[in-house]
């Protein structure tokens, strides 16, 4: 441990202070995981936060600041930055993170418009049918344009189909379709 760790520990427990407590007291952007690395001689706090440190706990400034000096690198600031450094890297990994996923949608939404399709008038026409129609034509009309071999007593219902269809403007389309079929 070195001097300033121990130090750290000693005034908050003369304190009476849970690391939480005097993390709250001093302020500064100082949390009780701040406190406990410092005391773990893990982190160095900054001079500030050691300021509010010897504020809450009634120990001397001087002897807090001279103690990070000597548990610092040789760079006041160094363990600082290293610290600041480190939850910067932590929040740029989540905000390239978040990009990430972020293109990826935009990436999945520009490939579901590919798969989208483009519909002709005669298909819309078709579609419109179809909906419209009651589920024994649906079917019927499914077999004809599948291929389908449809019975004698089916023809009725082609006839009536075509039948709408003709009053509807669809007569061509479907016998267009089934002439189709037949070739």
């Amino acid at each position: 441990m070195s001097k300033l760790s121990t130090l750290l520990k000693d005034a908050r427990n003369d304190s009476g202070l849970t690391q939480e407590q005097l993390a709250k007291k001093a302020g500064n952007g100082l949390t009780a995981n701040d406190v406990s690395r410092a005391e773990r001689a893990l982190d160095v706090p900054t001079d500030a936060q050691l300021k509010a440190i010897a504020k809450g706990t009634g120990v001397t400034q001087k002897s807090l600041l001279d103690a990070a000096k000597t548990a610092r690198p040789k760079s006041a600031s160094t363990a600082a930055k290293t610290t600041a450094s480190a939850r910067k890297t932590t929040a740029a990994k989540k905000t390239a993170s978040a990009a990430k996923k972020t293109t990826a949608a935009a990436k999945t939404s520009t490939a579901a418009k590919k798969d989208e399709y483009t519909l002709t008038a005669t298909e819309k026409k078709l579609i419109d049918a179809y909906r419209s129609a009651s589920s024994e034509n649906r079917k019927l009309a499914l077999d004809l344009l599948q291929g389908k071999d449809v019975d004698q007593s089916d023809a009725s219902g082609i006839g009536a189909i075509l039948q709408n269809g003709l009053s509807s403007g669809l007569g061509g389309v479907l016998e267009t379709l089934i002439s189709g079929l037949g070739k």
